[in-house]
């Protein structure tokens, strides 16, 4: 296992990011998520803290103004818990939105829109006490460990700090009444909020590096994971050679096909040789239907012998058009005066020898 790690030096390709993400396998900070839901909860509170704080001092003064003349009964203690349970729903309703939201978009902002269900696949690997005691007791187990150890520290020293100063007026809270108890403890929660505020953006900062790290890590690949990726998106290259070639050689007996429908072939004359087709009111210029170089313009010449199709010696023209005009193209206008006079030699010829 080592050395397979030592060897995965490779970043991974878009292909195995792309199967990571079908998994669920994703670069995710859960601080990053608490920080959200922390920071929008102690924004909200502190927007709101007058109407919460009021709404909070009504029903403490409404409760404890009734616990002296309402009778206690299953009834009334069910209907009081309902009561209670709609109003403070209804008060911190706000808070709970904005902490719901913050957590949304914080995952959203970092793994974007995902749903899929390869997690809950069962597999085997889940219910293995042996593979679930190596997840125990692996880096990753000791690592999440230790940061929710640091973490609950950092967060349960900076709670103290923040509210420490109010601490004595603790005291005085037994004579005072419902909306001063309610509004000391909005203003402790406030504090303490806030405090862990600050430590869990830094600390979210931190782990978001830490999981990004991570991720890239656990996704690298080996040089031959590579090789075998590429193999299997473009082919093995024995066959796309393989295949090629066939390729190549349908396209020469397409083109060898048409040099008896030439009118001319015109040779270098041993390096090169191109066949030319005019058909007068159905072509504006010549045509080159085959062309080729050393073995293949030699084919090209013993089959147009072969088909009784003209071959003319004109170097400089052979080489301009080979060079120039792709099969199937018509010649260009510099060299249509050049070419006309091959064909009115070539025309004048096959006359002469009773072909016209």
């Amino acid at each position: 296992m080592a050395e397979d790690r030592d060897q995965k030096t490779e970043r991974a390709t878009g292909k195995r990011r792309s199967e990571a993400r079908q998994k669920g396998q994703v670069a995710r900070s859960r601080e990053v998520g608490s920080a959200a839901v922390l920071i929008a909860s102690f924004l909200a509170l502190a927007m709101g803290a007058a109407g919460l704080g009021s709404g909070m001092a009504d029903l403490t003064r409404r409760i404890l103004d009734g616990a002296g003349t309402v009778a206690l009964t299953t009834r009334s203690l069910h209907e009081m818990l309902i009561v209670t349970t709609s109003q403070v729903g209804f008060i911190l309703a706000p808070l709970l939105g904005a902490a719901l939201l913050a957590g949304v978009t914080a995952n959203v902002a970092q793994i974007g829109f995902l749903w899929t269900g390869e997690p809950l696949v069962p597999k085997g690997s889940r219910i293995n006490p042996i593979a679930g005691f190596k997840r125990l007791v692996s880096l990753t187990a000791a690592v999440e460990l230790a940061k929710s150890i640091v973490k609950i520290f950092v967060l349960s020293y900076a709670a103290y700090l923040s509210v420490r100063g109010l601490l004595p007026e603790l005291t005085g809270l037994a004579q005072s009444d419902a909306a001063t108890t309610a509004f000391f403890f909005l203003r402790v929660t406030l504090r303490i909020l806030g405090a862990c505020s600050l430590v869990l953006i830094i600390l979210a900062a931190l782990d978001y590096a830490y999981q990004r790290f991570d991720y890239e890590k656990n996704l690298r690949m080996t040089k031959q994971e590579i090789k075998d990726e590429q193999r299997q998106q473009e082919g093995d290259p024995l066959i796309r050679s393989r295949i090629r070639s066939l390729q190549m050689q349908a396209a020469r007996r397409r083109m060898m096909s048409q040099v008896p429908k030439a009118d001319v072939v015109i040779t270098n004359p041993t390096h090169f040789a191109v066949a030319l087709q005019y058909k007068a009111g159905e072509m504006r210029a010549p045509t080159v239907v085959a062309k080729g170089a050393g073995l293949i313009a030699e084919r090209i010449r013993d089959t147009a012998r072969a088909a009784g199709v003209p071959v003319v010696s004109n170097p400089p023209l052979a080489r301009t058009i080979h060079k120039l005009v792709e099969i199937g193209r018509e010649i260009p206008a510099a060299l249509y005066q050049t070419v006309a006079e091959v064909l009115a030699y070539v025309y004048r010829s096959e006359k002469k020898a009773g072909r016209g």
